[in-house]
Parts: structure tokens; C-alpha cells; sequence
């Protein structure tokens, strides 16, 4: 590649918003509270992407999003109920991002608030129905240092990385991310824990195992 194609690279990359989408699973559907929670992002699963106009090998290392529990910019969540809907197009705001949690083995965690409005409470229905599937859109600010690309193999490692925005769209494209809860506002409600599905699946034995060996 000459410089000049580098640079124009490393242009469009800066400017560009990607977006990926993940798998879903629904548990205790509450819609008083309209907080869910997601893996957003799973780290170390390797997945096949259009990039560059072709099919990638994608891999988001556990250190990709550090720091972003941190930012104080307002991360919206929107809907997007074409399909396909490429780019997250003909997408409607229906909440905000409260906070992530970059830390976890599993990967990216994040909790959606969906707002009360007529397109909020239709992605809380389909959300509800299993019809969603929560997607990212993010962003490299610097191609050289954040991420590596192996034009051999066609794999691309994903560091560092923003998120731009967080969607809900028909149609999946990342395999292992999930839905882990919809929660209440009643605080006198019994519910047990907060969140049992993402207990049972950051606590499955095949998880902690393929995250060790991962570390090692």
C-alpha cells in the first residue's frame, strides 16, 4: 500500500462509523424499570465481517474498550427495524447507554435505558419477543496503532476502539453477545438476583475455561 492509499485509509477509517451486530437472548422480561442489559461486545470471538469490501476475520481483544466507563459523552441507543438495514439505516433514538463495563471476561457489558415513547415500548415488545438483536456502531480514531491487520489470513484485531452508538436491529451479525436482562423499578419487588441469566452465563464453566486459557 503507498502512503498516499495509507492516508486516504487511515481518513476514512477516522471519519467512518462500523457497526456490528450480535446475537440475542432475552430473560425476565419487566418493562416497568426499560433497563436492559447487554454483552455488547464479546472479546476474543473471532467472527466474519465485510471490510475493505471483503470478508474479514474479526477479533476484539479485552482491551478494546478501556476507559470507557469513564466518558462523559452520551451514548444513544437506537432502533432499527428494516432488513437488512445496512449501516443501521432508517434507525429511530429510543434511549441512551447508562454505563459499560469493559472489564468483564465475557466482554463488553452495557445497560440501555429505553425511553417512553411509541417506538421505545415497540423495541421493549420485539426486544421481548426474542425479534431484536442489540448491534454497535464504533469507531478507530487511529488505524496505525489501534488496531492490526494481517492481509495473509485476512484477519483484523480490533484494540482499541470508541462506541459511537448502541442499536437494536432485525437480523444478526456477530455470533455470542446477549441480552441478559430486562429489569424492574419496584424495588419491593422480588426478583432474586438482578440479572440471573448474565449470573448463569459469565458463570458457565466452558466460559471461565475458554477465558483462562485466553489469559494465559
Amino acid at each position: 500500500m503507498s502512503k498516499d492509499e495509507e492516508v486516504s485509509e487511515g481518513i476514512a477509517m477516522n471519519s467512518g462509523i462500523e457497526t456490528r451486530s450480535e446475537n440475542v437472548h432475552i430473560d425476565n422480561v419487566d418493562f416497568a424499570q426499560r433497563i436492559i442489559t447487554v454483552l455488547a461486545v464479546p472479546y476474543e470471538s473471532p467472527t466474519s465481517v465485510p471490510f475493505r469490501h471483503e470478508m474479514w476475520t474479526e477479533v476484539f481483544s479485552r482491551s478494546a474498550f478501556k476507559g470507557i466507563e469513564s466518558q462523559t459523552r452520551k451514548i444513544p441507543a437506537t432502533t432499527s427495524l428494516s432488513i437488512p438495514a445496512p449501516d443501521h439505516a432508517g434507525a429511530k433514538l429510543v434511549g441512551r447507554v447508562l454505563s459499560s463495563d469493559p472489564y468483564r471476561d465475557a466482554g463488553l457489558i452495557s445497560e440501555v435505558k429505553i425511553s417512553r415513547t411509541a417506538d421505545g415500548d415497540e423495541t421493549l415488545e420485539l426486544a421481548s419477543d426474542e425479534a431484536l438483536f442489540p448491534s454497535i456502531g464504533f469507531m478507530i480514531k487511529n488505524p496505525k496503532f489501534d488496531q492490526e491487520l494481517d492481509q495473509y489470513t485476512k484477519t483484523r484485531r480490533v484494540n482499541r476502539a470508541f462506541l459511537d452508538h448502541l442499536a437494536f436491529v432485525g437480523q444478526p451479525a456477530y455470533e455470542g453477545a446477549k441480552v441478559l436482562a430486562m429489569r424492574s423499578e419496584d424495588a419491593n419487588q422480588p426478583m432474586g438476583s438482578r440479572t440471573p441469566r448474565m449470573d448463569e452465563f459469565l458463570n458457565d464453566p466452558i466460559l471461565r475455561w475458554a477465558s483462562e486459557r485466553v489469559r494465559r
